[in-house]
Parts: C-alpha cells; structure tokens; sequence
C-alpha cells in the first residue's frame, strides 16, 4: 500500500507480531516490529547510499549485460543486484549506509571457493592473497576471452574467478616460499591437474578448496 501526504497508513492484520517494511526511492529499506493493535508505528526512513561503476574486460572495452551484486562483507548474502547497460556501466541505489562487496557475473562460467593452509607444527600460513591461482586454458581456440583470468582472493581465503569459457585446468601459478599444493578439491572432489569444461551456469564450480601444506619451520 501507499501512504497519504503526511505518511500515514493504515493495514488490516490478524492478532500477533508483524515486521512491517517501508521502501521509497533514493531512500534505504525500513522497517519495525509491531504488535496488532498496539497502536501507531513510525518507521523513519534514511537517505540511501548507492554503488556505481563500470565493468570492462582486458581490452578495455565495455561488458553488456553482467550481473552486479551488492553483498554483505561478512556474510557474502546478496544484498541487491542489476545489470550493467551497453556501456558496461551500472547503479544500484537505496542502500544503508556501510561497506559492502561487489560482485560480477559475466557471461560463461565462475568458480568460488577458498584458499585453506595445514601449516606444520610450528610453521605459520603466510597470507592468502601469496597465493595465485588461474584457470589455464587448455585449448585457446576454445577459451577465446579472459585467457589468463586469475582468481580474486579475499583476506579470509575466499574467491571468486567470472566470465570462464572452454577447457581449463586449475593450477597455483605463483606461492609464498616453503608452500606446496596438495590437491584442489570442488564439492569434496579432488580436480587436481583435470580438465575440466566452462562455458554455462551449470558448468559453475562452487565450494573449490585449495589444499597447501606448509614445510616445517627449521
């Protein structure tokens, strides 16, 4: 429903509690809990902030039609998302104020996961950005765009790699002294050194892990 000039509404609702949630543009989402009856809830809405840019591949030139998503730095939840117009660019408005991750989806395949360490007794991991990590084309007839896309590593040890198309291999191309592969796992099985297809949604690799053991401190 709408509220009048001066903001008011009024909604019919059963006996119990109800989240009620108010939204207006170029303003963040608001809401409030209330009990049926209890009388008047003012919800107060807040200028929203907004996230622009532009999305370009290698050559610098603009990506149509890529999905953009706002996600919470913490939880990874999708807080909004959009599309980017044929100048590869995009605006997402009416969010809170905060810090926030974004993500983008492009056409092809994508692969998320984390970077995980078994340091040794008394060795540390070193950080996980050390660590790089790229899906090799195997055909490059096949895998004509973003050939040498290498995963986006977070302090945590999650990534993400967009856009995937044709054959690949997973391969660390570049570690921190002392530190070894052990195997590369994507939903518990192991794809160490296996070719594997990109090119569609399906094709998507989720929950990637990249094992390393550690050498032992001297």
């Amino acid at each position: 429903m709408v509220s009048d000039r001066d903001g008011r509404f009024s909604l019919p609702a059963p006996e119990g509690r109800h989240n009620v949630v108010a939204t207006k543009t170029g303003f963040a989402r608001g809401q409030a809990t209330t009990v049926a009856g209890a009388g008047p809830v003012e919800i107060r809405l807040r200028r929203g902030a907004a996230i622009s840019g532009r999305i370009i591949d290698e050559f610098g030139d603009p990506v149509v039609a890529a999905r953009v998503f706002i996600e919470a730095p913490r939880t990874s939840a999708v807080v909004a998302t959009t599309g980017t117009d044929d100048r590869g660019e995009y605006r997402i408005g009416g969010l809170s104020a905060g810090t926030f991750s974004v993500a983008v989806l492009t056409a092809g395949s994508s692969i998320r996961g984390r970077i995980l360490f078994e340091p040794s007794l008394g060795s540390r991991a070193p950080n996980p950005w050390e660590v790089e990590l790229s899906p090799i084309p195997v055909d490059y007839d096949l895998s004509p765009q973003s050939n040498f896309a290498s995963a986006d590593i977070r302090p945590n040890g999650s990534f993400a790699i967009e856009g995937i198309n044709g054959p690949r291999r997973l391969e660390v191309v570049a570690a921190p002294p002392g530190w070894a592969l052990k195997e590369i796992r994507a939903s518990g099985i192991n794809v160490t050194d296996q070719i594997l297809p990109f090119g569609t949604a399906d094709e998507s690799l989720r929950d990637v892990e990249v094992v390393s053991p550690i050498a032992s401190a001297s």
